[in-house]
């Protein structure tokens, strides 16, 4: 899989801040730490596990001392945001595939060729929207302030 769901709100998670200062680092290494961590998950198999991510790499790639890098991983397990089997927390839950119903749906609804003319400038389009808003206010009976 190609992708992974990261939620509203993760740069505010006041478990990051909690990290942060356990850990002595700022709070945006810590959620930069996080994304790294998030997007290993993703990759690994079984997918939600961080178990053999390597901390060197994890320094290099982020310009991070890698001493600094331990005590990051050790807030986040003393904070259960990695578990004991060296998966993420509420990896299945946050991460669950479609229900067949929102599939369904998906499959019904118009790709989108319908809406969008490849061949169309964003200007022209722009305009063309502009037009159409403005031909549903006037069949309405609306008028829209200028």
């Amino acid at each position: 899989m190609g992708w992974y769901k990261m939620h509203h709100g993760i740069p505010l998670e006041a478990k990051l801040a909690v990290v942060a200062k356990r850990a002595g680092c700022r709070r945006g290494e810590a959620l930069a730490l996080w994304v790294v961590l998030l997007d290993h998950a993703s990759r690994a198999i079984p997918r939600g596990s961080v178990s053999n991510i390597d901390l060197e790499e994890i320094a290099a790639t982020l310009e991070f001392d890698p001493a600094a890098i331990e005590p990051a991983l050790k807030a986040f397990h003393d904070k259960n945001m990695i578990l004991a089997d060296g998966s993420l927390a509420g990896w299945e839950k946050n991460q669950r595939l479609s229900t067949s119903r929102t599939r369904a749906h998906r499959a019904r609804a118009p790709t989108g060729a319908a809406f969008f003319d490849k061949s169309e400038t964003d200007t022209a389009r722009r305009q063309r929207l502009q037009n159409e808003i403005l031909a549903r206010h006037k069949k309405r009976g609306r008028t829209l302030a200028e």
